[in-house]
């Protein structure tokens, strides 16, 4: 038997939506970045309604999220957790 391999396979997942918090529309285009172990593991841009999807090698302990230069929002962070769906992150206006 041959067993065919495509790319990697991952253990974790994470899927959430990041939202303006006084329009409560998504943001589309933000970086959300998984922090397992002190290190930056993995990073995705989230989709035109703000939905993303993360897949790890390890658990996240913390989801860091920022707009990047020229921010339009203050970078946050939120904590892993157990669960897959991290739900809703509500992003502020960049001071």
């Amino acid at each position: 038997m041959i067993a065919a391999c495509y790319g990697t396979a991952y253990r974790f997942g994470k899927t959430g939506k990041v939202l303006d918090a006084a329009t409560r529309a998504g943001v589309a285009g933000v970086t959300v970045t998984c922090v397992a172990g002190g290190r930056e593991t993995r990073a995705v841009r989230t989709a035109a309604n703000g939905s993303f999807q993360l897949m790890t090698q390890r658990e996240c302990d913390e989801l860091r999220v920022a707009d990047g230069a020229g921010a339009r929002y203050a970078a946050t962070s939120v904590p892993g957790g157990a669960t897959d769906d991290v739900g809703v992150i509500a992003l502020q206006p960049a001071k």
